[in-house]
């Protein structure tokens, strides 16, 4: 064996190496997603938790609607139901709130605190979202679909299967975010923090990406067919099983991506344009 022909067996087997690497990082950041999805999920449940709730923190069902609430303190409030549509609630602090299913349609959300607060399901709709902070918030399943969340704080947020097809998130901070099963069709992503983000199954169908860092991220099995990820950072970011028919790479450093084990799909897909479904991979 020629010493060329005993080069090419090494670096082969680096590469070989590299990528088992990645895949044992996405799927031990694959299986603690699924151990916090299950202790949140038992934390939810009714009967969950016995302790007394003092009466200025259970505003469960409370019917808020039209109120001047700038600067209120919800803090740790149980506000499950609640409804507080067009209120003002500029400045005011939920930190660690839970408002599962609460009505928010056309209140003002200017420097809200929505820190670690339990949000799932919450119901948004002409909002305008200005300095909003929704750091380690549980946003599960909900619905900001075509809004404008430019610069959102949400690092460590949990959207899984949250729907923000074509909405707008240039420059947001989703660092550490959980975004498994979302919905980010058509979304403008130019200039987001994703490091380290889990995006497992989450379609990106024609998304916007371009400037955006990736690097360190799970975006096993993503569908980013005629995704713009122009000039993104992608180190470290596992695409595998990935479909990225039609992606624009131009400026990326793929070198130490894992990009391998593209699904079957991508090769009998043809010039077909791609559909992005209302309710991705259920």
């Amino acid at each position: 064996m020629s010493v060329r022909e005993r080069s090419v067996g090494v670096l082969t087997r680096s590469v070989s190496m590299l990528e088992v690497l990645f895949l044992i990082v996405g799927l031990v950041g694959l299986a603690t997603w699924v151990f916090n999805s299950s202790q949140q999920t038992r934390a939810d449940q009714p009967g969950a938790s016995a302790t007394r709730v003092s009466p200025e923190k259970d505003k469960r069902g409370a019917d808020l609607r039209s109120k001047d609430l700038r600067d209120a303190d919800f803090s740790n409030t149980l506000l499950e139901g609640a409804d507080l549509r067009d209120s003002d609630l500029t400045g005011a602090r939920f930190s660690g709130a839970s408002l599962p299913n609460v009505q928010l349609k056309r209140s003002k959300l200017g420097a809200t605190d929505f820190t670690n607060a339990n949000m799932a399901g919450v119901q948004f709709g002409n909002n305008v979202f200005d300095h909003t902070d929704f750091t380690g918030a549980n946003l599960d399943r909900v619905n900001f679909s075509g809004m404008d969340l430019s610069g959102a704080l949400m690092d460590k947020a949990s959207l899984v299967s949250a729907d923000m097809s074509t909405t707008t998130l240039k420059q947001a901070h989703l660092r550490l975010a959980i975004l498994a099963r979302a919905n980010l069709c058509g979304a403008n992503l130019q200039g987001t923090d994703l490091r380290d983000a889990n995006m497992y199954r989450a379609q990106l169908v024609g998304a916007d990406l371009s400037n955006s860092q990736l690097d360190g991220g799970l975006l096993w099995a993503v569908d980013l067919r005629n995704a713009r990820l122009a000039s993104a950072s992608i180190d470290q970011t596992v695409f595998t099983e990935a479909r990225l028919e039609g992606v624009d790479w131009s400026g990326v450093d793929r070198s130490t991506a894992l990009l391998g084990y593209a699904r079957p799909e991508i090769a009998s897909a043809g010039s077909q344009a791609p559909i992005c479904r209302a309710n991705p991979h259920t």
